[in-house]
Formats: C-alpha cells, structure tokens, sequence
C-alpha cells in the first residue's frame, strides 16, 4: 500500500511505517520487527477515518534495536505536540489530543467500523468523523501487560514542496 514514515521530533522517532496486509498476530508481529506496523482493518492516511499504528517499547532480544524501541517514549508526549505521517509523497501532520491506558485485553474490543465498550465502560471507538491517527505501544516498559494509546487528530495535509492541500483546523483571526 505505498510509502509511508513517522516522524516524532519530541521523542526522536523517524522510522518507516509498515503497510501490514494481514491483521492476523503472527504477521503483525513480523512487520513489528521491521519498525511501525499499520493496522490494515483501520483506514489509510489518504482515507477518511482512522489510522491506527502500533510498535515496540521494549521486547524480545530477537527483535532489531531499531524496531524493539520505536515507541520507548511514547508517555513523554503531552497534548498539542505534533506528529507527522508521510504516506505516498504526502505529509500528515496531527496533534497530539489525548493519552489514555487500556488492559490488553481490551485492545481486541477496538472496532474500526462500531462502537465497543470495555468492561470499565471506557468507549473504545474509534470510527471517527475527523481523521484520526492513534498510536499503541505495550505498557509498562517491559511488560505487555497494558496499552499506551495516544490520539491525534489532523491538523493540515502537505505537499511535498511543504504548501498546505488541506486544513482540518479553523484557521486563527489574526485581525483581532
């Protein structure tokens, strides 16, 4: 499915972005040891809906260093931060909006098309209106015992050459 990088300038991640064609663990934990795997069941960045990409803060020895410690500082990101998706020669930019924790369980009640809710009646939605990019990694260090998810929406579409395509964000009155 075409091209794509992540770029996280506050936490030093710059990695590509593996496009899984299978949801399947097995093959979703492969493309885990080439860097950041895309959920294929979730939209793509170029698609209305939401991009949902998970990668490793710590692991096994087997995993490569690179791909092992992708999201290692995943927490340390605050709402407002940026995060960048390049997807076929177009650049994604999305603000960080939330951080939340969730069992591991409940990851398998994510639902790209309807609403589900966890046991704690936390709603794990994530069809949205708005394009939306969330980011998972296993949590705490360590462990796989709980997910980090962190959630970010759209802030503007770029050209290669840098020039804004498209806005998704009101654009500020500079005349008051």
């Amino acid at each position: 499915s075409g091209l794509g990088h992540l770029k996280i300038s506050k936490i030093g991640v710059n990695t590509p972005v593996i496009w899984s064609e299978s949801a399947l663990e097995e093959d979703m934990q492969q493309d885990l040891m080439r860097g950041i795997a895309h959920d294929p069941r979730s939209a793509l960045p170029s698609e209305s809906g939401v991009v949902f990409l998970t990668g490793h803060s710590s692991g096994s020895p087997l995993v490569p260093k690179a791909a092992k410690t992708v999201f290692v500082n995943l927490d340390k990101l605050i709402i407002g931060d940026l995060v960048e998706l390049d997807y076929e020669q177009v650049a994604y930019r999305y603000v960080i909006a939330a951080k939340e924790v969730i069992s591991a369980a409940d990851v398998d009640r994510f639902s790209f098309m309807n609403t589900n809710l966890a046991d704690d009646g936390v709603d794990l939605q994530v069809q949205q209106k708005s394009p939306e990019l969330i980011l998972m990694t296993c949590w705490p260090l360590g462990t796989s015992w709980k997910r980090l998810i962190v959630r970010a929406t759209l802030q503007g579409v770029y050209s290669p050459a840098g020039d804004l395509i498209s806005n998704t964000l009101p654009v500020p009155d500079e005349s008051t």
